[in-house]
């Protein structure tokens, strides 16, 4: 059942709605996963386990302009699905089947591969083009946010 959805999701939807699943996705990361998240933090910081950071208010104009550019980088990640579905397609990569053994070992490399693909695009956001053009919209929120 559950391979039957991943396959008619991956060989039989048109790129446009796996553009506009991916793209849904991650308006949920952003936005309902977040406030959960931050729903959380604020209950364990009123349970004395967490501290602010910074204690000031977030001004109105900082959360309209992270807004604004979380959607601007909802747009563009919802594109990064279709390189990877399109690589399937033409059977480049070959998903394993759906077993413990296969999901535990996926879930190890997965977050491997989360912590040094955070790490060296992170350090390639320093470099100075893409620092000037591109990461100081992250410095620019002086109050850090969810």
């Amino acid at each position: 059942m559950v391979q039957e959805v991943i396959d008619k999701i991956l060989y039989q939807y048109s790129y446009l709605n796996l553009y506009l699943l991916s793209f849904v996705y991650f308006l949920f990361m952003y936005f309902a996963l977040a406030q959960g998240f931050l729903a959380i933090c604020k209950w364990l910081h009123k349970k004395g386990v967490l501290h602010k950071i910074v204690v000031k208010e977030i001004p109105a104009k900082q959360i309209r302009y992270e807004v604004m550019h979380s959607l601007s980088s909802i747009i563009i990640f919802g594109f990064s699905a279709l390189p990877i579905i399109y690589l399937i397609r033409i059977d480049f990569v070959q998903l394993l089947p759906n077993t413990v053994v296969n999901v535990l070992i996926g879930l190890v490399v997965l977050t491997i591969w989360n912590e040094v693909h955070f790490f060296v695009v992170h350090r390639i956001m320093h470099l100075p083009f893409f620092m000037r053009h591109v990461h100081v919209i992250h410095h620019r929120s002086n109050i850090p946010t969810v």
